[in-house]
């Protein structure tokens, strides 16, 4: 038999589960969160936008923290965010759906370039350009 504090915490998940962030929702959203801020820095701007400003999911400091958190984990701080924003959300299922999402876009473009170096490898066109890429990379890194 349950107690009453266990019925009434049982309604209040239930509750909660009706009113939660669908995960569609969650990974288009930080699939925008990757199309927009790419090359970097916009990332934390725009999943800050999206997140507290549009869809108000979470509070404005809840951010703040979730932010301050991100930067002592190692990796880039936009995955730990929307880790952490999927996980309140959601759960780990809200977390995945939020990785997922945001590395759609870059999965998929490195997995096309992936497959068109393997069509056009023999080219010494594209062998010639890549072996500049190279040279360019490695005099950066010497600098």
């Amino acid at each position: 038999m349950l107690g009453r504090s266990q019925t009434t915490t049982q309604a209040a998940q239930e509750r909660d589960l009706e009113h939660a962030v669908p995960l569609a929702a969650l990974a288009i959203a930080f699939l925008k969160v990757a199309l927009y801020g790419i090359g970097g820095g916009g990332g934390l701007v725009w999943a800050r936008r999206i997140a507290v400003d549009q869809r108000r999911w979470i509070s404005e400091q809840d951010f703040a923290d979730i932010v301050s958190l991100c930067q002592f984990m190692p990796g880039p701080n936009i995955v730990g965010i929307a880790v952490c924003v999927g996980t309140k959300l959601r759960g780990s299922i809200g977390a995945i759906a939020a990785v997922a999402g945001f590395l759609l876009i870059p999965w998929t473009i490195g997995f096309t370039l992936g497959v068109l170096y393997l069509q056009h490898a023999h080219h010494p066109a594209l062998q010639n350009i890549l072996g500049g890429v190279s040279a360019a990379a490695a005099g950066l890194l010497m600098r």
